[in-house]
């Protein structure tokens, strides 16, 4: 049986939310872009729709070095029902993240010219209603976790 390792990279503000700057974003890309190169491995960045408003360059970057971009929201917000609280966080309603990922495919589309296929919710949580909405955007992978699975 062959064992794989997917690295995926949440592209959003610091601490996930909890801050509203863009360090790891800015300093890390590239840092992370040369160990990937080094050891010729594959890796999608999953972008909010505000972080890569924010760091185009830093997208422009993943793709010239022909990494997967997919799409992480458009401002890390939870989805629906939270598998717990979170200072901060107000869930958005699953009807809403819709039109939210509509515009987080146009942004990744207009700074990289991919077509995102990949998706993680933010915080990983997600609802049958989101899977729904991902395939009839036309993604392909789902990298979240079912909240009704891991309560």
């Amino acid at each position: 049986m062959n064992k794989y390792i997917i690295f995926g990279f949440d592209m959003e503000t610091d601490m996930g939310s909890y801050l509203k700057s863009y360090n790891g974003v800015k300093k890390g890309t590239d840092i992370i872009i040369s160990i990937l190169n080094k050891y010729n491995a594959d890796a999608t960045f999953f972008f909010t729709g505000d972080a890569a408003l924010n760091n185009a360059e830093q997208v422009k970057l993943v793709s010239a070095n022909s990494f997967e971009i997919g799409c992480h929201s458009l401002k890390h917000e939870t989805v629906g029902d939270a598998g717990f609280n979170m200072p901060n966080d107000a869930p958005i309603l699953e009807n809403e993240l819709e039109g939210r990922l509509v515009e987080n495919i146009r942004i990744i589309e207009e700074i990289s010219r991919q077509n995102p296929i990949s998706f993680r919710a933010p915080r990983l949580w997600q609802g049958h209603g989101q899977i729904v909405i991902l395939e009839k955007l036309g993604f392909k992978i789902d990298a979240s976790y079912s909240v009704a699975a891991h309560k």
